[in-house]
């Protein structure tokens, strides 16, 4: 029996013993990142790439690769949806300042709603950047594991947690 056999890589394209045809690296991503969307597992991943023709068959399909291909495309994705919140709060905070500029001559000739509206615009792009008074205000939520692992690797448990910190209550 070989050594392949033995560990249960046969087949799996998890072996570096021969060259396959089949797709490279960023290919295989794409099928991954297609197949992650659909809220597929990498075992089930990996099971339906083995399903696939082998000219469509990336060369290597073992469920470590798919598994380092999922870790590459949530940084990514983590990566992207930080630039697009960056650029969202930058043309937010662009739109407060344009306000503010309008409202900013009344406020100064002491007119009670322009006041009003500077201040609300001045709290809200602080808000914006998290800076002072109120700067932790929203809602939050993480998740995580709470109970830990069970047999073989399976989570017992999921704990979520959802705190609203600004409650308009206290005021």
């Amino acid at each position: 029996m070989g050594w392949a056999k033995k560990v249960g890589t046969a087949g799996t394209g998890g072996g570096r013993r021969g060259k396959r045809s089949g797709l490279g690296e960023e290919a295989r991503r794409r099928l991954v990142a297609e197949m992650l969307l659909k809220r597929m597992t990498v075992r089930e991943i990996s099971a339906a790439m083995a399903k696939l023709p082998a000219r469509k068959r990336p060369a290597c399909f073992s469920s470590s690769a798919i598994g380092r291909d999922v870790k590459v495309l949530r940084e990514e994705w983590a990566l992207a949806r930080a630039a697009d919140v960056e650029q969202h709060v930058s043309e937010e905070v662009a739109r407060l300042n344009e306000l503010e500029r309008v409202w900013w001559p009344k406020a100064l000739d002491a007119e009670p709603v322009a006041t009003d509206k500077v201040l609300a615009i001045q709290r809200q792009r602080a808000q914006f950047l998290r800076i002072g008074p109120g700067a932790g205000t929203g809602l939050a939520m993480t998740a995580g594991l709470a109970a830990g692992m069970g047999e073989k690797g399976t989570v017992t448990a999921v704990k979520v947690r959802v705190e609203l910190v600004d409650d308009w209550r206290e005021a």
